[in-house]
């Protein structure tokens, strides 16, 4: 949720006061990329690796900026000894 609260910020009343289309596409991308985080993250948990770093690259080529993202992809990688 907290990378889409820039988009929301400026809503009254559940609804956004400009509904401006670079806004709203923003925000749709925020969304899409969430649901693969959360398809990746849930994948980890199952500990199904392959599945979950796919789910997490995409969320990466939707939005680079999906931090959580990032981090959960940097634990499926094997660390250097």
């Amino acid at each position: 949720l907290e990378s889409v609260l820039p988009y929301l910020s400026s809503s009254v009343g559940g609804y956004l006061i400009d509904p401006n289309p670079v806004t709203l596409a923003r925000l749709d991308r925020r969304f899409e990329a969430r649901s693969h985080y959360l398809k990746g993250v849930v994948a980890f948990l199952e500990q199904d690796k392959a599945e979950s770093a796919s789910q997490l690259r995409q969320a990466l080529r939707i939005d680079p900026d999906e931090a959580n993202a990032a981090r959960v992809l940097r634990r499926l990688r094997p660390r250097r000894q």
